[in-house]
């Protein structure tokens, strides 16, 4: 297991670091304002995401551990879907680029979006095979691929971007998406038939979630970008990004995780286990968002041009929407478990519903207070009922004191930051590390008595 971890986190790590050193520059090459633009177009595609993607990823999941159906095909059903329904959206898109575009904030260009479109596609139809590399275990494979992408698309964009500007960055993001696809030929499932329908119906539900999700989370930047200006977004949509971007660093234990929670969820060994590894990454999430909230804002003062250093005050309460955010990944155990996925949906529809004043009335007279605090608010109004609901469907043992204690020691590194009260913060995220040191400790002893038991 540490194993495993340790190369999707080195890997994981290494593609990110790419991208985040190269993106001081990239603000400077656009400026605050075509930066801004370019926000735009990427907040439609990440919608777009859940369109083309049908949350596939998620049934296959849900599905590759079911004893009826083989791994083969459960992952030729999910490229089948992808290249039918994803094709056929992509193509629907670059016909009406023009109106869609006219549609957006800042009117960006429509070629700059049919790009992204068909970039989208391909990103779509290479996390099926990547996907296989995960299930498989195959790290090294999985983070070669994601190697292969980084470098490219980073060298594209040194050589693109100062010239072409926004065209640079697509067409790079084009041309790398492209190599990365070609290389993993060799993991794509044959086609076979399968679960076409109960995939569908898992993954759909899923979908709609994702949908209902953009409106509390990703629509907010086309408010800011129509009503506060595309000026305004650029250094919010930096702080973003690598708040999200952060999450990453989380991706080598939930590769690792997600996959195989629900192996025999119905026995009790089982749902400690659960309980336990859950809270584990809760755990995780807790601690990247107190080191961003400590460390980001220093960062981001020597990194990012004048035009971005209002981010800087950003980073310093952002991190809450990753905490929040990992905190019900790992706890929709329970909403996950249920085949329906109706629960998921009802909870996205509520959400949503909470985030239409925050969206047209917070942001209009509070700017980007209303922006941050209401978006904060609704993630915890996710997370409460993400976990109450989830224990109703798949109840797992946890210690309920825990969770309060880890999010009462976030909120006091967040205070002592913004009392400018560094080494009391410091030493509180201290005890926060020892605490994870500990927790990996107690995991990494339990892993090796469960070997020891079955040999």
């Amino acid at each position: 297991m540490i194993r495993t971890i340790l190369t999707y986190g080195v890997g994981l790590a290494l593609c990110k670091l790419i991208a985040l050193i190269l993106q001081p520059w990239t603000t400077r090459w656009l400026g605050a304002e075509a930066y801004g633009r370019y926000d735009v177009l990427l907040t439609f595609i990440a919608l777009g995401s859940w369109l083309l993607t049908l949350g596939l990823i998620e049934a296959i999941y849900r599905f590759v551990h079911r004893q009826c159906y083989q791994p083969q095909q459960v992952l030729s059903v999910a490229i089948q879907l992808t290249f039918v329904f994803g094709g056929t959206l992509v193509v629907l898109g670059c016909l009406f680029a023009h109106w869609i575009c006219a549609q957006l904030p800042t009117q960006p260009e429509p070629w700059h979006l049919q790009i992204l479109l068909i970039t989208l596609f391909l990103n779509s139809l290479a996390a099926i095979p990547l996907t296989a590399m995960r299930l498989a275990d195959a790290a090294g494979a999985f983070i070669r691929a994601q190697l292969l992408i980084a470098i490219t698309q980073a060298s594209l964009i040194v050589w693109l971007t100062p010239q072409y500007g926004i065209s640079g960055l697509v067409m790079a993001g084009l041309a790398a998406q492209s190599i990365q696809l070609i290389a993993l030929i060799r993991w794509m499932p044959r086609i076979q038939c399968g679960p076409y329908g109960a995939m569908l119906r898992y993954g759909g539900l899923i979908t709609l979630s994702g949908i209902l999700g953009f409106v509390y989370l990703g629509a907010e930047r086309w408010v800011i970008a129509e009503t506060l200006g595309p000026t305004t977004l650029a250094p919010y949509a930096i702080a973003m990004q690598w708040t999200i971007a952060a999450t990453l660093l989380l991706e080598p234990f939930s590769m690792w995780w997600l996959p195989k929670r629900f192996e025999n969820a119905e026995q009790a060994l089982q749902q400690h286990r659960l309980a336990q590894f859950n809270f584990f990454g809760a755990q995780l999430g807790i601690w990247l968002a107190a080191s961003l909230i400590l460390f980001a804002p220093f960062i981001f003062s020597k990194l990012f041009a004048a035009d971005f250093h209002a981010s800087q005050s950003y980073i310093g309460i952002l991190p809450w929407f990753l905490a929040l955010r990992y905190a019900t990944v790992m706890v929709n155990t329970g909403t996950l478990y249920e085949l329906s996925g109706r629960s998921n949906f009802l909870i996205a529809i509520a959400t949503a519903l909470c985030a239409i004043p925050v969206l047209f009335y917070l942001i209009p007279h509070y700017q980007m207070q209303g922006v941050i605090f209401g978006g904060i608010a609704l993630q915890l109004f996710r997370f409460v009922l993400t976990f109450l609901r989830s224990q109703q469907l798949l109840h797992l043992p946890y210690q309920y004191k825990q969770w309060l204690y880890f999010f009462a020691l976030l909120f006091a590194i967040t205070l002592c930051v913004y009392l400018e009260q560094p080494w009391l913060a410091s030493a509180i995220w201290g005890l926060l590390t020892a605490h994870i040191l500990m927790s990996c400790a107690g995991i990494s002893l339990q892993s090796k008595l469960a070997r020891i038991q079955a040999s």
